[in-house]
């Protein structure tokens, strides 16, 4: 989800005006995708079908960078560490998981793995339309920057390899699901003064995690340049 700051005392109307503001997001993308006739079955693909390996391999990957990138960011940041606040406000987890969970995944999917990499890789070719778009994903999560670049370059494989947007989507909404659900809930607390930021970050995990994530990008590098991926077309949907 797109990082938005807003004060602790208003966090739920904040979270409606995010909701508003992602459908909004959809009004000028169907003007994009009318105007570059750029058909939804060439996006979506003809059949939305679940390929279980594939999912869960991603999301493995997911959980592996975002676990690194959190050692190396959490020490990076200190002690500017966000805190989870609105976890404990039962009325802003629902908006939050309106908003994180059903609403993010299909907008930001769309907007970042339809149109800007539709656009880009006319261009430039798929593998740095798939760079730059996940830059720019990456861009908009702030603190989240490493973790989501990753995210992002892993959801355009997904999206190439399984010929349809659905999975990339899918994959989204899971791994956000479990962001609230479960991190959010455990790094939050329950109403008590959150003091993990009070303790310095491990040097240690933080170089771990520093490690992990320049073999996951040399393995991403390689991956991209060997798989040749490139757009699903009309033609090749399954």
């Amino acid at each position: 989800m797109i990082a938005l700051v807003a004060p602790e005392d208003h966090e739920t109307p904040w979270i409606a005006v995010e909701i508003v503001a992602y459908v909004c997001v959809l009004i000028p993308l169907k003007f994009w995708a009318d105007r570059y006739a750029v058909r939804s079955a060439s996006v979506l693909g003809r059949r939305c079908e679940t390929r279980i390996p594939m999912l869960v391999l991603a999301l493995l990957l997911v959980l592996v960078v975002s676990v690194a990138s959190g050692f190396f960011a959490e020490w990076l940041f200190w002690p500017g560490i966000p805190e989870l606040g609105w976890i404990d406000a039962p009325e802003s987890f629902t908006w939050e998981f309106i908003s994180t969970v059903l609403l993010a995944p299909v907008v930001e999917e769309l907007v970042f793995r339809f149109a800007f990499l539709q656009k880009w890789s006319a261009k430039y070719g798929f593998n740095r339309a798939a760079f730059f778009s996940s830059l720019l994903f990456g861009v908009g999560h702030g603190p989240g920057l490493i973790g989501a670049t990753f995210f992002g370059l892993m959801m355009c494989a997904l999206y190439s390899r399984s010929k349809t947007l659905w999975m990339p989507i899918l994959c989204h909404a899971m791994w956000n699901a479990f962001i609230i659900d479960i991190t959010a809930p455990l790094v939050g607390g329950s109403g008590a003064e959150n003091d993990m930021s009070a303790k310095e970050p491990s040097l240690t995990l933080a170089l771990i995690g520093l490690g992990i994530l320049l073999a996951v990008a040399v393995a991403t590098i390689w991956y991209f340049r060997r798989a040749k991926l490139v757009l699903p077309r009309v033609d090749d949907q399954p």
